[in-house]
């Protein structure tokens, strides 16, 4: 066999970047040795980093690339090996550029000094004169008693208890001008989206939404509230979003950087 492979319910990102670098030499040491041979494909080395695909009734093939620098490709029940394998192959640059940021990005530790993101403003941590920590409107004033650890805890309670109030809010608002109303409305820890509304027309956002400005959270209610009429990211369902937010492509990349933002940040204890 020309290709290696490893099982495939777990592999480590240093793993498959190994796997990877087999294969292809190999590839190269057999395209030496059969230089005419116009049927080999160029993808097989590649395969070897994708050890996940998700099934469902989408339209189009997607890839996703998970902190662990495990690639997961999305597509519909339909599609076959070849075809999944030709898109990774044609992703090939975009694929190890986003690895390539995973590996060599180091997560900045949340502590006094730092500086956090809250509706899309910088505010600072520092360390309090009193053994109390509390947020002034200016900056979190840490206890200095705190570790990271209990600085993180008390973060994430004020993101969540904010976030409550100003989403749920949100939320209220364009239910009301689109005739869109949600069964409840969580607050929830997600890592891996922005929002989801169930099947049951019930809504959820992760707390780190509130970084955020007001118009990209809105982008986001707006997406989980049309989703009520539609579920699905068809022509409609977009329809939907354009009408009550016309400008919502400039959220999406703004999201985008955030997302970003917040993988250089250390909000989780090992």
């Amino acid at each position: 066999h020309l290709k290696l492979e490893l099982p495939e319910d777990y592999i480590c990102y240093y793993c498959k970047l190994i796997v990877k670098e087999i294969n292809f030499i190999i590839y190269e040491f057999y395209m030496l040795q059969n230089p005419n041979d116009k049927e080999r494909p160029n993808y097989d080395y590649l395969y070897s980093l994708y050890n996940k695909i998700k099934y469902s009734d989408r339209k189009t093939i997607a890839i996703h690339i998970s902190q662990d620098g495990t690639l997961e490709v999305r597509c519909n029940h339909n599609v076959d090996k070849k075809s999944i394998d030709d898109f990774v192959a044609s992703h090939e640059r975009w694929i190890n550029k986003h690895l390539d940021s995973i590996i060599n990005h180091e997560e900045k530790a949340i502590e006094i000094g730092s500086t956090i993101l809250l509706l899309d403003k910088e505010y600072p941590l520092k360390k309090s004169q009193i053994d109390r920590t509390y947020f002034d409107g200016n900056a979190f004033m840490i206890d200095p008693n705190f570790t990271n650890a209990d600085i993180l805890s008390y973060l994430k309670k004020f993101y969540v208890s904010e976030a409550k109030k100003i989403i749920k809010q949100r939320v209220q608002f364009h239910s009301e001008i689109m005739r869109l109303y949600p069964t409840r409305v969580n607050i929830t820890s997600a890592t891996t989206r922005w929002g989801s509304c169930s099947g049951k027309n019930s809504l959820s956002f992760p707390w780190k939404l509130l970084m955020a400005d007001i118009e990209t959270i809105d982008y986001v209610v707006i997406h989980e509230l049309s989703h009520i009429r539609e579920k699905n990211h068809s022509n409609r369902f977009w329809n939907i979003v354009a009408r009550y937010n016309p400008e919502y492509k400039k959220s999406k990349e703004k999201l985008r950087q955030l997302e970003t933002r917040i993988r250089e940040e250390k909000w989780e204890i090992n």
